[in-house]
């Protein structure tokens, strides 16, 4: 039936079976990742956490005209961010409501940015562990509020779109970024519906979570996943049986995250004759030499509040691709703007009926004078 269906989609597309909502969901999660070539950048060994980000093209999010979003600069990763928000699709999840009764972020009985210290609370729903410490990690969660506003181009979202036609995902948000190159594990558990019901875990979740069993091999290889690196990592507080969803995520280490700055860095100050394996003030460090200045011309009192200008150029290394790049040609740099100002007017005209539709009053949208 279904799961057979999103196994194959998840084969495919190297969707995760967990949360079958969205492609990349539930998000970020080591299931899009793949263990480092032995002595890639990624590796341990050079100061990596042993995996690579392995985002498929398939799986990725796609513009108006149907082209994936390009991965090859998230794939030189070996983690990801840490201060990335956790994203998931819990269906009709409880929400704190205002007064009209409408939902304003919160999730009901899960930690609001008002009462960060719940995260710690024994019953709390929504946990992420820090698999090296066995700590938890403090989070808050809200729904994303934003959902289907700005989003006219996707097929299955009327125009202007409508709050109860989307489905907006579950953002569980560190209070502190996470530490780097540490693994952290997500635990979703005890999730109530708007009428006060348990939350039925996904069917692949569900299959994994109580040893159900499965033919399907996109299913059981995650089924074995959770076992080794989740199931089995679980606090004794955390029952098995009371989970809705669980996985878990890597954050990108210092290397990973800064190595190539702290390269360019290096080389630069190096290249200057400076001494970049000792500081100021160590014995036989030596400062360098400042760039190459070429003064081309000096003139004086140019106008009223300038005494002199100095015009010339600074030889510095240059660490972009393809080497030395030249600027847009004039004739280019024109139609790139000729183009700016032809969409530009449709681009606020779309705006501004997108906020007449959604605010509560009309006057609180700028008007547009095309």
């Amino acid at each position: 039936g279904p799961l057979l269906v999103e196994s194959a989609r998840a084969q495919v597309q190297g969707c995760d079976v967990l949360d079958t909502s969205l492609c990349m969901f539930p998000f970020p999660s080591d299931h899009f990742t793949a263990a480092a070539d032995t002595g890639s950048p990624q590796s341990e060994a050079r100061g990596g956490t042993g995996k690579r980000v392995n985002f498929s093209p398939l799986a990725m999010p796609r513009y108006i005209a149907g082209k994936p979003i390009d991965p090859t600069e998230w794939n030189r990763n070996d983690g990801f961010s840490p201060g990335q928000m956790i994203l998931t699709y819990v269906p009709d999840i409880a929400t704190v409501k205002d007064q009209s009764g409408a939902p304003n972020g919160p999730i009901d009985g899960a930690v609001p940015i008002t009462r960060l210290a719940d995260y710690a609370a024994p019953d709390a729903p929504i946990v992420v562990i820090n698999t090296e410490t066995g700590d938890r990690h403090p989070v808050w969660a809200e729904i994303d509020l934003n959902a289907g506003l700005f989003i006219p181009a996707q097929p299955e979202i009327p125009s202007p779109p409508t709050k109860a036609k989307v489905r907006p995902a579950l953002i569980v948000r560190p209070a502190q970024n996470f530490e780097e190159g540490t693994r952290y594990i997500v635990a979703l558990r005890n999730l109530k519906n708007n009428s006060g019901e348990t939350i039925a875990p996904s069917p692949a979740f569900r299959v994994c979570r109580d040893k159900l069993g499965t033919r399907l091999p996109q299913v059981q290889a995650r089924c074995t996943q959770l076992e080794q690196n989740v199931f089995n990592e679980l606090p004794q507080d955390i029952a098995r049986d009371e989970l809705y969803l669980a996985w878990d995520f890597t954050v990108a280490s210092q290397q990973s995250l800064a190595g190539r700055l702290l390269h360019m860095r290096d080389d630069a100050f190096a290249s200057l004759g400076e001494t970049i394996d000792k500081l100021p003030g160590e014995a036989g460090y030596d400062i360098g030499q400042a760039p190459q200045v070429t003064v081309d011309v000096v003139e004086d009192n140019p106008r009223s509040g300038i005494i002199r200008r100095v015009e010339g150029t600074i030889t510095v290394p240059s660490y972009v691709t393809p080497a030395d790049p030249s600027p847009l040609e004039a004739s280019e740099y024109e139609q790139l703007i000729s183009n700016q100002r032809e969409n530009y007017p449709a681009a606020l005209n779309e705006i501004h009926h997108q906020c007449r539709a959604f605010a509560p009053l009309g006057e609180m949208c700028l008007p547009f004078d095309p």
